[in-house]
């Protein structure tokens, strides 16, 4: 019995793994890519003046999932002249949204 136990939890958390490469990781991208668009929306209101017509750039450099439903993120971004980041970031993925639980900024701008 403890066996088939420790197997069907074992085939759980291989699925849960699964799926956070399928699902979480293209969500992921999704919602940095929606923060990033909805800072250039507000600098282009606010001050449009230094938003130039290149920019928003995203560049994602790798995402990876370390754990079930833990995702570990490099990206960076360049909204305006001098408003940007790029780094690391450690999210958790739980089907429904993400919660980011750390940070590591190589640049800010």
């Amino acid at each position: 019995m403890a066996r088939k136990l420790k197997r069907t939890a074992l085939y759980i958390l291989g699925a849960v793994y699964l799926a956070t490469w399928i699902w979480g990781i293209p969500a992921e991208h999704t919602r940095i890519a929606r923060y990033v668009i909805g800072c250039y929306k507000q600098a282009r209101e606010k001050r449009a003046s230094e938003v130039f017509p290149a920019h928003p750039r995203l560049r994602f450099g790798a995402s990876y999932a370390i754990l079930p439903l833990v995702i570990v993120n490099h990206y960076d971004y360049q909204v305006a002249g001098l408003w940007g980041w790029g780094g690391f970031t450690v999210d958790v993925w739980y089907f429904g949204g993400s919660v980011t639980v750390f940070g590591w900024c190589k640049w800010i701008s």
